[in-house]
């Protein structure tokens, strides 16, 4: 069951970065990801336990001082508010999709395609981030260009349709993707069951 998740696929709307990365940069690249993302790991992971912690905490104070704890959650919400604001700084793809609307892509936990006004050579290697919707969830990988072929007979205006297929995704990511894929068809399943009672 676990290898059959990466075939599910669905089409969505994403913010999608991509550059082209040569090869011999490529393993370089992948390790700084690695190391990304187990810092990141570690400081949710902390923040995590911080969290548990001050639950513990909150539920005595609320009995005992609830002016104290009241004024505790406020504090909370405004950390989880300059929290929200620095990730959006630091993390490119969120600071960037400011503007422009969500790409239409098909997307899977093994790969993703999309329309581009730029055409690939097959095995190009490039460096993907996406932020996923409604959940604001960022994922970055490498991934292999497998296919890429004009979308139409005027290939300036329609451009190309590009298949890329995952070659480095943590895994935290690729369960973030599975997540929202499973979510979204059973989101759409549920609708079409709904549009089905009302006609």
């Amino acid at each position: 069951m676990e290898d059959r998740r990466k075939f599910f696929r669905v089409h969505d709307s994403v913010y999608l970065r991509y550059r082209i990365i040569e090869s011999q940069y490529l393993d370089q690249a992948i390790l700084d990801a690695q190391t990304s993302a187990e810092q990141q790991r570690k400081l949710l992971q902390s923040m995590a336990d911080i969290d548990e912690n001050l639950v513990a905490l909150e539920a005595s104070i609320k009995v005992n001082q609830p002016e104290i704890a009241q004024a505790i959650d406020l504090l909370k919400r405004k950390i989880d508010s300059l929290a929200g604001v620095v990730r959006t700084q630091l993390d490119p793809a969120l600071n960037d999709k400011d503007g422009r609307a969500p790409l239409e892509v098909s997307l899977s936990a093994g790969g993703l395609g999309f329309s581009s006004r730029e055409s690939f050579a097959l095995g190009d290697m490039l460096d993907l981030t996406l932020v996923l919707l409604p959940e604001v969830k960022t994922v970055h990988g490498f991934g292999e260009i497998v296919d890429c072929q004009p979308e139409g007979q005027d290939q300036v205006e329609s451009g190309y349709r590009v298949g890329v297929q995952f070659t480095y995704l943590a895994e935290a990511d690729r369960e973030i993707i599975v997540s929202h894929v499973l979510n979204k068809q059973s989101r759409l399943l549920r609708e079409s069951k709904e549009l089905g009672k009302s006609t």
